[in-house]
């Protein structure tokens, strides 16, 4: 998808370009995120109930792509990595 033309085809009022309608109603989801937001739900006085049900919907993801995983397989594993690191410091506690 051009941006920069879109854009400029919006600024001086041209119809956008391609013919295509606009996507509404689509939510862009940053996994790295999301992950903090369940995962510090608490501060923010959320349920995990109410963050699932404001994913629904048609979404589009930052890191998760068929054509290049290795994004998503890096977040994955900085995860995997942040999750051991907190359960270990819990131990030692």
């Amino acid at each position: 998808m051009n941006i920069p033309c879109i854009v400029y085809d919006n600024l001086v009022g041209v119809p956008r370009s391609g013919g295509e309608a606009p996507v509404r109603s689509v939510k862009w989801i940053y996994e790295e995120h999301l992950f903090d937001l369940i995962l510090h739900r608490k501060t923010y006085h959320l349920g995990l109930r109410a963050i699932l049900q404001a994913l629904r919907g048609k979404r589009f993801y930052a890191l998760l792509a068929r054509d290049d995983p290795w994004p998503f397989l890096r977040f994955v594993a900085n995860v995997a990595r942040r999750v051991i690191r907190h359960l270990w410091i819990r131990k030692a506690a």
